[in-house]
């Protein structure tokens, strides 16, 4: 095998490639590169793709120490490629292109050394020199694929056209994105999380989440400066550093920063270069797994994402967080209704200027038990119109005797009577439950009209009904709650006021005797027109009646001022005046009974 003569020899830097150190020998002794790795019994693609034989031959022919290049041989393995002792994928690597450190080639140059290549420049996670802190310039523009790797050849062309009389853009401090690549390739851990993950995944996920840390916009990444992506490796590396909650942190800051595009409203327009990039990174297979999840974690667990979704090509098992508009969407409920019960509770705080039903979130785990009682439960005034009925005559019908409430949380502790939709509908069932066929409903009428025709509280009808008092009851289906039930009001009132003969219920009394109800009730307290308070026998209900007799002897006693009117033909104000004239002294005094009567025999004065 040929080897060279010791004084024809360049020692090999710690970290100098072996393509760029043959380029450096050709030029050296005045060879081409591709002609002196033939001499060598090699190629030049064989020991740029770091073929062991092509290696040990470069090696053998410089008289080098075995271990050279142990740590700065790029191994084809596939598609990637192994350096040291990681693995890159192919976009790791800047292969097609030479950066090198103005400064460095200006220190080889002026100690009458050739420029001299080094290992950090090969990768796109590099962008500044650590020793001068300088950034690094491109030093190869030729696209012949033959002198792709003549690192040589590329910088002589490049001093030819001025690399070395460009002013150097200097960085405020070293990249430790960078330096941790080198320690990996190295073989050096930290005990770090980070150790456990490939160190190109690292390195490039540090500097995509800085860059949008540190822009509130989002920013194409083709139009990033090397500058920026040098500030932004270093700063995401921190962060990394500190480990899973500090990324998360950095997430969070993201969002804080997307806040002023009012379009940044999904984790998709929050997240969208970070989403990009790990999609296309996890398809690549970089290594970026880890990162994928933290990022699926802190969505889900800061954001409104329904249970089924993918997030971080992830699919989400249990939302987390809910939003006004999300939770008002999923449970059936009124936004505005929604944002006032959680206030109630406390899970939210007031509304702020800009912020809707989507940006104000809550725990949707925490509050889980609550949003379905929510859901199924109504209010008072909500469950009265659910059933059709108004107030105050539907109040008795959400008594526990009818309908079971429960105790829906409030705030500070406190809790508020709710009846459940189910109740409320199996109770609307139990009603209709014997309903006769719709052609039978002839003749019969929603309950609520038959509270009027009938003479009869709807608490009876009901207590009726669920007896099973009545023989009809219809269910008009097009109708909802108590508007669809259906009874017969003459069988309701032959049932309410079923009496023994000779006695009359209050009601049926005082129609009958042409009295207000409220009047034939103040003279039955005063105790003029006896009463026997009872239980209906069929329906048991309690009641109170008077006897017909009594009442033709009180007619027979007592004229009512509306009666004595209308006999006299004359004005209720005049009679009154002329009684007064003649003597005539009113029978009952105000306000025992609330209406004005006089005795019969005295009225004979008047008629004079």
């Amino acid at each position: 095998m040929m080897t060279f003569h010791p004084t024809l020899v360049l020692a090999a830097l710690p970290d100098e490639p072996p393509a760029s150190y043959l380029s450096t020998m050709a030029m050296r002794i005045g060879r081409s590169q591709q002609g002196l790795a033939k001499e060598i019994g090699t190629t030049v693609k064989n020991i740029s793709d770091g073929v062991p034989d092509a290696i040990v031959r470069l090696r053998e022919a410089c008289d080098l120490p075995e271990d050279t290049f142990a740590g700065s041989t790029f191994v084809k393995a596939g598609l990637d490629c192994r350096v040291g002792f990681e693995v890159f994928p192919p976009h790791a690597l800047r292969r097609s292109a030479h950066f090198v450190c103005p400064l460095c080639l200006n220190e080889d140059i002026a100690m009458g050394n050739v420029p001299r290549a080094q290992l950090l420049p090969n990768f796109t996670v590099a962008h500044a020199c650590p020793f001068h802190r300088v950034l690094y310039v491109r030093a190869s523009f030729n696209t012949n694929p033959r002198q792709h790797f003549d690192f040589a050849w590329h910088i002589q062309q490049s001093i030819g056209t001025g690399l070395l009389e460009r002013q150097p853009n200097y960085v405020e401090t070293p990249s430790a994105n960078a330096e941790y690549l080198a320690a990996r390739i190295r073989g050096e851990t930290s005990d770090n999380w980070l150790d456990t993950m490939p160190v190109f995944a690292v390195a490039r996920f540090a500097e995509v989440i800085g860059l949008e840390m540190l822009f509130r916009e989002v920013r194409e990444w083709r139009t990033v400066t090397a500058a920026e992506w040098h500030k932004a490796g270093q700063l995401g590396f921190e962060t990394l550093w500190q480990g899973r909650d500090a990324v998360k942190r950095a997430f969070s800051i993201i969002r804080e920063n997307r806040k002023e595009d009012f379009r940044a409203h999904t984790w998709q327009e929050v997240y969208g270069n970070l989403h990009e990039f790990l999609a296309r990174g996890n398809r690549k297979n970089v290594g970026l797994g880890e990162f994928q999840r933290i990022a699926h974690e802190h969505v889900v667990e800061t954001m409104p994402i329904e249970a089924g979704t993918k997030v971080f090509s992830i699919k989400v098992a249990e939302r987390k967080i809910h939003s006004i508009g999300s939770a008002s969407s999923a449970y059936g409920i009124n936004p505005a209704t929604m944002r006032t019960r959680l206030m109630r509770l406390g899970a939210i705080s007031n509304q702020l200027p800009g912020q809707g039903d989507q940006s104000t979130v809550f725990d949707a785990v925490a509050l889980a038990e609550q949003l379905k009682l929510m859901q199924s439960s109504m209010s008072r005034t909500d469950a009265l119109e659910y059933l059709n009925l108004i107030r105050p005559v539907g109040e008795a019908i959400l008594a526990p005797e009818f309908i079971p409430h429960v105790h829906v949380p409030g705030a500070k502790g406190h809790r508020s009577k709710g009846y459940l939709k189910v109740d409320l509908d199996e109770f609307v069932g139990k009603l209709v439950a014997g309903a006769v066929k719709p052609q039978q409903n002839k003749g019969l009428v929603p309950v609520r009209e038959a509270v009027i025709s009938a003479r009869t509280p709807l608490i009876d009808i009901v207590r009726m009904i669920l007896g099973g008092k009545l023989d009809r009851v219809g269910h008009n289906k097009s109708e909802t709650g108590f508007a669809g039930i259906l009874v017969d009001p003459d069988e309701v009132m032959a049932i309410t006021h079923a009496l023994p003969p000779g006695r009359l219920s209050i009601p049926v009394a005082a129609a009958t005797f042409s009295y207000s109800y409220p009047l034939f009730l103040s003279l039955i307290s005063a105790g003029v027109i006896p009463s026997e308070d009872g239980r209906n026998s069929v329906t048991g209900l309690p009641r109170r009646t008077v006897a017909v007799e009594d009442l033709k002897a009180f007619s027979a006693k007592y004229i009512s001022m509306s009666s004595l009117s209308a006999k006299l033909k004359m004005d209720p104000r005049l009679v009154k005046s002329a009684a007064l004239k003649a003597g005539v002294k009113p029978a009952f005094q105000k306000p025992l009974v609330k209406g004005m009567f006089y005795l019969r025999r005295d009225t004979q004065r008047l008629r004079r």
